[in-house]
């Protein structure tokens, strides 16, 4: 039943003291959780890795293979239930402060005179650069087999790839700027050489090491939130002419 039921198995890495995140699960049985139902392999290593790591504070009935009391088993759902929520509830906030970030950005870039692609007309993977029409930007797509969260194709034929990065700690903004933007960044300039532009929108809090880094060490132009106002000027500067 579990592998056929992804939000079982969502629920399942709570009961793991602490709480595993899908990419440490991931990396922890060697495979992705993508395809539903999950094969009969991967889901035994699944269900290895969970009985593994399952809390014992929690669950003390397991060690000794008997059944829970009432008040044992009431106070393991109240809890599991609070770690869940707790998680959900966090990134329920950081869902919502990166969709209000997109729409910024998106903001910014209709007031420099760029216009979103149609939906009708919006490319579901930019393998090359005519993909996406000069002055247009859109929505998330992915982009030499990555996801972009906006490509802007510039008037002047170049491709802006911008990412949107929401960071609450500057532990954080190790995973969001520079693994995974600088990650992409990289993997784009293989694929389109200097013809990609790699940036990120930024937001929230990020270590200047970081920072630094993304710019000098991936090449990656950075912008703010609270001012996107060079990111305006620079839209408008490539205008080709």
């Amino acid at each position: 039943m579990l592998s056929r039921d992804k939000s079982l198995v969502a629920a399942a890495r709570f009961l793991c003291g602490p709480p595993v995140s899908e990419d440490d699960l991931q990396t922890l049985i060697d495979d992705r959780l993508s395809g539903w139902p999950i094969e009969r392999a991967v889901a035994s290593r699944l269900v290895r890795v969970l009985r593994a790591s399952w809390d014992p504070r929690r669950f003390p009935w397991l060690a000794v293979a008997r059944e829970p009391k009432d008040a044992e088993r009431e106070a393991a759902v109240l809890w599991t239930a609070g770690l869940w929520a707790a998680e959900r509830a966090r990134t329920g906030r950081r869902t919502k402060r990166s969709k209000l970030q997109e729409r910024h950005v998106a903001q910014a870039l209709t007031g420099a005179q760029y216009r979103v692609q149609p939906r009708a007309s919006r490319p579901s993977e930019i393998r090359v650069l005519d993909d996406l029409e000069r002055g247009r930007f859109t929505a998330e797509t992915r982009l030499a087999g990555a996801k972009c969260d906006m490509p802007v194709r510039l008037k002047d034929g170049r491709l802006l790839a911008i990412e949107c990065k929401v960071s609450n700690s500057s532990v954080n903004s190790v995973k969001r700027l520079v693994r995974e933007t600088g990650g992409k960044a990289s993997k784009w300039r293989q694929e389109f050489g200097a013809q990609v532009v790699p940036a990120a929108v930024l937001t929230g809090v990020f270590n200047q090491v970081n920072l630094m880094d993304a710019q000098n060490g991936h090449d990656v132009t950075l912008f703010w939130e609270h001012d996107l106002l060079p990111l305006q000027k620079f839209v408008r500067g490539a205008s080709g002419e």
